[in-house]
């Protein structure tokens, strides 16, 4: 879901959010032989449901200058990452 506007304020910003739930197996195992030794690997269960999140603001000054934050957070049981980004253009 997205949602965007540029009438309300003097600029233009955006929102989202996104639900993923993971239908595949949720852990991965792998045997590998190496110089006649064999060994086994297992990885721990990963969390089946995620939530994502995203908002920007973008401010223009004419067609020449604009400036920009956004924001983008997932959330997944005890997992969590989070970014920023800030921008700003000069067209010449």
């Amino acid at each position: 879901m997205m949602l965007s506007n540029s009438r309300m304020f003097p600029g233009q910003w955006s929102a989202g959010a996104a639900w993923q739930h993971e239908y595949l197996d949720n852990r991965s195992q792998s045997d590998v032989s190496c110089a006649g030794e064999v060994y086994h690997f297992s990885s721990p269960s990963k969390n089946r449901d995620s939530l994502g999140l995203l908002a920007g603001l973008r401010l223009s000054r004419g067609e020449r200058y604009s400036l920009s934050l956004n924001y983008n957070g997932t959330w997944a049981g005890d997992a969590m990452a989070q970014s920023f980004d800030l921008a700003f253009v000069l067209a010449y």
